[in-house]
């Protein structure tokens, strides 16, 4: 049996907790834990947890994780704490019978029923290509498939279509990237280096869509080439402009499943609509998957800036990022290496520019200060695509010296291999800069304390709440 065991700590406050807590029937994980089989058999998130193996397993503040366990096993957790997107709560591990203090992440049956049918083909049959609307569940089923293909296959190839939400890298890429070891948490908590990754600049592909779909033919050249089953994780951008682009993907990727995740709270599909295999000239027969979306009626959830905000700290920290305090995230974002790198050793490149002798301009390096950048190697000066090596921040550009102070989690020896920056549209989260910091311990770059002047404009915006307001405009 297992002892409900509630620790109650400031909010986002980092634990080192070795207790040793024995688990022996089933659960639900709230925070994050390390958990070993010792005996027996048990699986979380479609993850058949092996023997003497360590493996973290995390949730958020919305969903806790459900840990299923046989009822001859006996798993070993230790080092329980509380999750960084996890504030004003406490973490915990306790049994299915105790009250749970937000929602279970539950696992549909005709989930197992559907990965069991992907799984039983060969690996040729197992290209899955997983849409949906916004918050339908996409993320976790495409976990879900993955970790149920690792039970099998040592290796999963995982192509990341979105921009906006990607699972292993910073937003504003999009990568092909080959998966060993279980997902058991959200994307922020298992950032790893891609087998090969674009960067995009932009958390959706309007602001240059030839460039996403190319970007897209060249991920999906690679991972053709790959002998291991393929998850294709796509947006939630379903309707419009969003559905052609959908289309598009679907034809060039062209995966044996489609799985369509319909969203359970909205209303019925209206007769006549397309959907975007409907939209395809029949290059073969595509299986497609009708699954219900989980459901997340009155669920307070994190908002997509939140979100991006954890992948980009995981991005800049690693998975230690998972531990730290929300709160001190800038502090440890800012507390980075930081490179000077020469001007006459890289090249700029700049997303939006048409013109190919605009990249190295020097009139719009000032554009690049306080900035995110793709860090690339090229192959020729001509190639469209280069390989994204990692994120990193412009902090400061030297003029009289002609040098970039650049801050990176990128190794030196993959630095200085590093041909080309990328400068995009990516926005700097205000949540890694905007702290309420001791003014004495810790002052974010970029801000000054007073205002830059006394003119017309300068101050704080006032409040005009004696104002009527015209409520028929």
């Amino acid at each position: 049996m297992i002892d409900p065991v509630q620790h109650t700590t400031m909010a986002g406050e980092m634990r080192d907790d070795n207790n040793l807590q024995v688990i022996t029937q089933n659960c639900y994980l709230l925070g994050m834990a390390d958990i070993t089989v010792v005996e027996g058999d048990a699986c979380v998130l479609g993850y058949e947890l092996r023997p003497h193996r360590t493996v973290s397993v995390f949730s958020d503040g919305q969903y806790a994780m459900p840990i299923e366990v046989a009822s001859n096993a006996r798993l070993h957790c230790t080092n329980i704490g509380l999750a960084p997107s996890v504030q004003g709560l406490s973490y915990q591990l306790s049994s299915f019978s105790d009250e749970i203090p937000c929602h279970l992440t539950s696992i549909p049956s005709n989930w197992y029923d559907l990965a069991n049918a992907i799984g039983s083909g060969s690996r040729c049959q197992m290209s899955t290509l997983i849409h949906g609307p916004i918050s339908s569940g996409k993320s976790t089923l495409s976990r879900f498939l993955t970790n149920r293909h690792l039970n099998r296959y040592d290796t999963v190839a995982y192509l990341d279509c979105d921009p906006g939400q990607p699972e292993f890298t910073a937003p504003g890429h999009i990568s092909i990237t080959l998966v060993t070891t279980p997902l058991l948490g959200p994307s922020y908590t298992h950032s790893r280096q891609p087998e090969f990754s674009i960067h995009i600049g932009d958390i959706t592909p309007l602001s240059n869509i030839s460039h996403y779909l190319n970007g897209i033919r060249e991920l999906a050249s690679r991972a053709n080439k790959l002998d291991c089953p393929l998850i294709i994780n796509t947006m939630g951008w379903n309707d419009g402009s969003g559905l052609e682009i959908l289309s598009e993907i679907i034809e060039v990727c062209k995966p044996f499943n489609v799985i369509q995740v319909e969203d359970a709270l909205s209303a019925p599909e209206a007769a006549g609509v397309k959907r975007p295999f409907e939209l395809l000239p029949s290059y073969r027969p595509i299986l497609v998957h009708k699954i219900s979306s989980q459901s997340r009626k009155n669920v307070a959830q994190q908002s997509g800036k939140e979100r991006r905000s954890l992948s980009f700290a995981a991005s800049l920290l690693g998975n230690a990022a998972c531990r730290y305090n929300i709160v001190d995230l800038s502090k440890h974002v800012m507390g980075m290496p930081c490179y000077r790198i020469r001007f006459a050793d890289i090249r700029v490149r700049f997303i939006q520019a048409e013109d190919p002798s605009s990249y190295s301009s020097e009139s719009l390096l000032p554009s690049l200060n306080a900035s995110f950048i793709g860090i690339c190697i090229e192959n020729g000066e001509c190639d469209p695509f280069p390989g994204c090596i990692g994120l990193g921040i412009v902090r400061a550009i030297d003029a009289a010296s002609r040098c970039f102070y650049i801050m990176t989690s990128v190794c030196p020896l993959m630095l200085q291999n590093a041909t080309c920056f990328i400068r995009g549209s990516l926005e700097f989260p205000s949540t890694l800069m905007f702290q309420d910091h001791d003014a004495n311990a810790f002052r974010p770059p970029y801000l000054r304390c007073l205002p830059f002047s006394n003119s017309v404009g300068a101050s704080e915006m006032k409040s005009r709440k004696n104002v009527q307001r015209n409520r028929n405009s």
